[in-house]
C-alpha cells in the first residue's frame, strides 16, 4: 500500500470516527446504569364487591391517598441518536393507606415492587420523554376491625387477612439532566390490579385495587 493510499485510508477512518461519535451523543447522555430515590403521591381506589347473604351483590369504593417512598434501579440502552430502551425495578420503602369504609374495613398496601420497560426519546442532550409499561406486585392487608352482621343473620367475624395482588401499570414522564451525573424525573402512572378476596371474608368480599400516582425522582447516572 502506497503512502498516498495509507493517508487516504487514515483520513477516511478519522472522518468516520468524528461522524460516528455524535451519532449517539444525545441518547448516550441518558444511557447506562442508574439509581434513584423517589417520592410518589399515591391515590388508591379499592372497588369492593360483596354478597350480603341474600345473593345480592353490592359495590363499594374505598379511597385513600398517601405518600410512598422508594428506590429505582435502572439501565438504559441507546438505540440511535434519539431513542433508548430502559429497563428497571422499583421497591417501595414504606406502606401506604389504601382506603377504609366507616372505620370498619381498612386496606393497606405493603411491599410494593415493580419491573418495567421504558422506551425513551431524547429531545436534546439534557431533556427526554418516555412511556412506561410495568408489572407490579403488592401485598394488600385487609382489616375488618369489628364483627359485621349481614341481613339474613350471617356474621363476618373481625379479621385481618393479607393477599398478594399483581397488576399492570402504564405511565409517561419527562427526564432532565441537571449535571454530569444527576438527573430529575417526573412521571404519572396508572396501575390496575387483579381482583381478589381474603381470609374469613373470602367468597363474601372481593377487592379490585387501582392506583394513580404522581412520581418525582432524583437519581445518579453512572
Amino acid at each position: 500500500m502506497t503512502n498516498k493510499t495509507t493517508k487516504i485510508c487514515c483520513t477516511l477512518a478519522l472522518l468516520a470516527s468524528v461522524v460516528a461519535t455524535p451519532a449517539l451523543s444525545q441518547s448516550k447522555n441518558f444511557a447506562g446504569p442508574s439509581i434513584a430515590g423517589y417520592g410518589a403521591y399515591v391515590s388508591h381506589t379499592i372497588k369492593s364487591n360483596y354478597n350480603d347473604g341474600t345473593n345480592s351483590e353490592h359495590i363499594t369504593d374505598l379511597g385513600g391517598n398517601d405518600i410512598e417512598y422508594g428506590l429505582d434501579l435502572g439501565y438504559s440502552i441507546p438505540i440511535n441518536n434519539n431513542f433508548l430502551i430502559g429497563i428497571g425495578i422499583t421497591h417501595a420503602l414504606n406502606d401506604t393507606d389504601a382506603g377504609k369504609f366507616l372505620d370498619v374495613l381498612k386496606f393497606k398496601a405493603k411491599d410494593h415492587q415493580s419491573i418495567y420497560i421504558q422506551p425513551t426519546y431524547a429531545f436534546n442532550d439534557n431533556f427526554a420523554g418516555f412511556v412506561k409499561l410495568s408489572h407490579h406486585r403488592t401485598k394488600g392487608t385487609i382489616s375488618l376491625t369489628e364483627d359485621v352482621e349481614l341481613p339474613l343473620g350471617n356474621t363476618i367475624a373481625a379479621d385481618t387477612a393479607s393477599e398478594k395482588f399483581k397488576g399492570t401499570g402504564y405511565g409517561f414522564g419527562l427526564k432532565g439532566i441537571v449535571s454530569q451525573n444527576i438527573y430529575l424525573q417526573a412521571e404519572v402512572n396508572y396501575i390496575d390490579y387483579k381482583s381478589k378476596g381474603g381470609g374469613s371474608i373470602d367468597d363474601v368480599v372481593n377487592f379490585n385495587p387501582e392506583t394513580v400516582s404522581g412520581v418525582i425522582s432524583i437519581g445518579y447516572k453512572f
